[in-house]
């Protein structure tokens, strides 16, 4: 996640913050993964990045026998791709919209998160960005993505490719997109799904601490 951008004026995130703080919250607090690893502004660099999607998560994935299960999250400002730069996210310092040095283009992050999902049981990428539809670009899609135990490797993005993505501006909200990943993981820890096909409970909710409280998330420091 990146809300700071020293060197470029004006283009704090606050709710790049929040979303960051959120997700650290449900994954640890809620959903029991089992390694969290946060890059936040200065910490998210090209190599960092780089290092953990292309060298970290494949030796894990190799540790475990391809049955690791990946969750790549981004929250930031992104790129529009021109003549003179390819779509990508800005990273924390970046200068200016060509700072071609602190940009991570969108096309590189998808050959990246191909080698994680060639090492892992599935990953799937979750990015909050203005323009970062451009992640799909000709990737192909199939399968049947609601089966859970086949490999696979999935990407949804905040917005489509060349359009903005919002968030409602509120003090202690993050990005629409993020929270409304979050309460609809709240909704479904609420209830129980039973699936009619193998006649087993395949998630049991639990009603008894809900994460979103009158629709605002708490904040976790």
């Amino acid at each position: 996640g990146i809300d700071e951008y020293p060197n470029w004026e004006g283009r704090r995130i606050e709710a790049a913050a929040d979303d960051v703080r959120n997700l650290r919250r449900l994954l640890i607090n809620h959903q029991d993964f089992d390694e969290v690893i946060v890059l936040r502004n200065d910490d998210a660099t090209i190599e960092n990045i780089r290092y953990f999607l292309q060298v970290y998560v494949p030796a894990r994935g190799s540790f475990f026998q391809r049955r690791t299960r990946v969750l790549f999250a981004y929250s930031g400002h992104g790129l529009a791709g021109s003549d003179e730069v390819r779509a990508a996210l800005v990273l924390n310092r970046a200068t200016h919209p060509g700072d071609a040095a602190n940009l991570l283009r969108l096309s590189d992050l998808r050959g990246q998160l191909q080698d994680a999902a060639h090492a892992s049981h599935q990953v799937v990428a979750l990015i909050n960005a203005c323009y970062g539809g451009d992640v799909f670009s000709n990737a192909p899609s199939g399968g049947n993505d609601s089966v859970i135990t086949a490999r696979g490797a999935h990407a949804m993005t905040a917005g489509q490719r060349g359009s903005l993505v919002w968030t409602a501006g509120e003090a202690g909200r993050g990005s629409i997109f993020f929270d409304s990943l979050i309460g609809a993981v709240a909704a479904a820890n609420r209830q129980t799904i039973y699936d009619p096909a193998s006649d087993r409970i395949v998630q049991r909710g639990n009603a008894a601490e809900p994460l979103l409280a009158l629709g605002r998330w708490e904040k976790a420091e």
